[in-house]
């Protein structure tokens, strides 16, 4: 019997997924992957082997010797080009991806489904379709961030979700490019991503926590000395996927840091 091509919109809803799925779930076990195969008419051991494969387009996973299964394809990897050069784009349309398929199981076999996942945005007023795109940019970008630090403050570890944001090294109002890319990004507690905005602490090339002079300058007291001061020089949590941008990290020293 034949294999059934991998359409785009089953691409970019499985890679969607990828970014959004730890690495010690990307099995044939997880519900997620389970709901996600059916929908697309796919096996889960289908979309966990796809999963596992976008892995050796990953740079980090390939700094780390990771590679994919052998049977990695050239759309594959023309996903990750493409998410390369214009983040937003592919988390949209992957976002709208998942979304359909999670929403009308069996979608990739309707032929009214246009394989061009922008095309499923909302008709209206501009307004309203800025709207979705930002809470489509926003679910992407968050969800990318706090799984690839396995739901952790990448500065003390916190591991309460309720207390973590996905942070933006370049503010998300000075980059658009920027918004929905997770190697932009950082998962920071509350406090420690109040003080990143404000600039009270940046990060150097070798990822250690570097205080302003204005926060070594208050007066300290125990929650400054335990959420501050023993933290400086120490190298954040690194992430499984989406290692912050040195690029990135540059800007909110020169920009954004009070030093």
């Amino acid at each position: 019997m034949s294999r059934k091509n991998w359409t785009r919109l089953e691409l970019l809803a499985a890679f969607n997924l990828y970014c959004h799925t730890p690495f010690g779930r990307l099995h044939r076990n997880n519900t997620d992957i389970i709901r996600l195969a059916q929908s697309i008419g796919r096996t889960p051991s289908a979309l966990a082997m796809k999963l596992v494969n976008f892995a050796a387009f990953d740079p980090v996973q390939q700094a780390r010797g990771i590679r994919g299964l052998g049977n990695t394809s050239r759309a594959d990897g023309e996903i990750w080009r493409e998410f390369n050069d214009n983040p937003e784009t592919i988390a949209i349309q992957s976002q709208i991806a998942i979304e359909q398929f999670l929403e009308s199981p069996q979608k990739s076999e309707d032929s009214n489904m246009r394989e061009d996942a922008s095309d499923l945005l909302p008709m209206g007023p501009t307004e309203v379709i800025r709207s979705v795109k930002v809470r489509l940019v926003q679910s992407f970008f968050r969800d990318a961030v706090l799984t690839s630090y396995d739901f952790r403050c990448a500065v003390c570890n916190l591991n309460i979700i309720e207390m973590l944001n996905a942070s933006h090294i370049i503010p998300w109002r000075q980059n658009v490019e920027r918004r929905a890319d997770p190697r932009n990004g950082l998962s920071l507690c509350v406090l420690h991503d109040r003080a990143f905005d404000r600039g009270l602490f940046t990060l150097n090339n070798q990822f250690q926590v570097v205080l302003s002079q204005q926060l070594k300058n208050l007066s300290e007291n125990h929650m400054q000395t335990v959420a501050f001061t023993e933290m400086e020089g120490q190298i954040i949590k690194m992430p499984q996927r989406f290692s912050p941008d040195p690029a990135a990290l540059l800007f909110h020293r020169e920009h954004i840091f009070q030093n």
